[in-house]
């Protein structure tokens, strides 16, 4: 005869539970708990994080200023080009060169009327 196993009907059953967290974080320097626990690992890790989000923040601030000094460097040109096509498209008018006088001031006016307008790309 075989045997059955003793099972008790009243045997108290221990609920099962799971607990599942998540933590996200933006920017390059993550929360200060997170950045303990980077110590526990390699001691220098916060000081180097922070590092590279200090780097990383003057890189973008040198670049954007690059550009900033490119886009105005270029306005000036342009400016100091109609201001010179409209000298010369005088000069032309003057000496009786009325077709090149006139080719000069449309060169000029359109594409200022046009930003007026129509407003800049960037807008």
């Amino acid at each position: 005869m075989s045997k059955k196993p003793n099972i008790n009907k009243h045997q108290e059953q221990t609920p099962e539970s799971l607990t599942l967290t998540r933590q996200e974080f933006s920017g390059p320097i993550p929360p200060p708990l997170v950045l303990e626990q980077y110590q526990k690992i390699l001691p220098t890790a916060p000081e180097r994080i922070i590092s590279m989000a200090e780097k990383q923040q003057n890189y973008r601030h040198s670049t954007t200023n690059k550009a900033l000094k490119i886009k105005n460097k270029g306005q000036l040109y342009g400016f100091l080009l109609m201001v010179l096509i409209m000298f010369l498209s005088a000069y032309a008018l003057f000496l009786g060169y009325e077709k090149f006088a006139i080719m000069g001031m449309i060169f000029v006016a359109v594409p200022l009327v046009k930003l007026f307008i129509l407003g800049s790309k960037n807008q």
